[in-house]
């Protein structure tokens, strides 16, 4: 049985999605699970498999929201009516921004267990 790299965690953060090479929007979406290796994501916004997107996610942080900003590859794509579902594997996140990643689901792993 396949067993996954990174725990993956059931979410709702708005991420904004932009070309690799351009600073102008491509679309905005709603990342709806997350590990340390890549995250799921629904949006309207058309995106091609195996293309690279940059993504700048408003992750929540002790009560304010911190910007985290990561490059990721679509793996997966699901369209179910005007909305698509993609599957993202990280290509290129920097030292600083993958530590307050794994400090985000540490925490939220945390909260989650003791409910």
């Amino acid at each position: 049985m396949y067993k996954r790299k990174y725990v993956r965690i059931p979410v709702t953060i708005l991420v904004d999605l932009y070309p690799p090479d351009s600073s102008v929007k491509k679309g905005r979406g709603c990342i709806v699970n997350l590990s340390l290796g890549g995250m799921a994501i629904e949006t309207e916004a058309e995106l091609e498999l195996n293309s690279e997107i940059f993504l700048r996610i408003n992750l929540p942080s002790d009560g304010k929201s911190a910007i985290l900003d990561v490059f990721a590859n679509v793996i997966r794509q699901q369209q179910i009516g005007n909305l698509y579902h993609y599957g993202l594997r990280y290509t290129r996140i920097n030292f600083f921004e993958k530590l307050r990643l794994r400090s985000f689901i540490k925490r939220w792993i945390k909260t989650h267990k003791e409910k």
